[in-house]
């Protein structure tokens, strides 16, 4: 763990990075009113700990900076056809029980 410091405020906080060990990252999908389906998920990228600061019932306090991913799985029909032809290149994604 290495030693540093982050800004909460305009107040620069000690802390401590902590490594992620272990990641399950799970898309979760939803869908708009305007028919897109969108699959999005956030990646951590960093994780650290606040030094001599706990939360009111004593649990420590983690920031996680994360690195936002989407991707569009189905769309509207008005959109216009390079949309349409760029769908066609993308993958479908393989439902698994893990990870629906």
């Amino acid at each position: 763990m290495k030693d540093t410091t982050v800004t909460i405020n305009g107040e620069i906080k000690q802390c401590v990075e902590v490594s992620v060990v272990s990641s399950v990252e799970r898309w979760n999908r939803i869908k708009l009113e305007d028919g897109a389906v969108v699959l999005f998920r956030h990646t951590p990228l960093q994780v650290v700990r606040l030094k001599n600061e706990s939360s009111e019932t004593g649990e420590p306090i983690y920031i996680i900076t994360t690195q936002p991913l989407m991707r569009i799985l189905d769309n509207p029909k008005d959109w216009n056809s390079a949309v349409e032809e760029w769908k066609l290149s993308i993958v479908p994604i393989e439902e698994d029980e893990d990870n629906p």
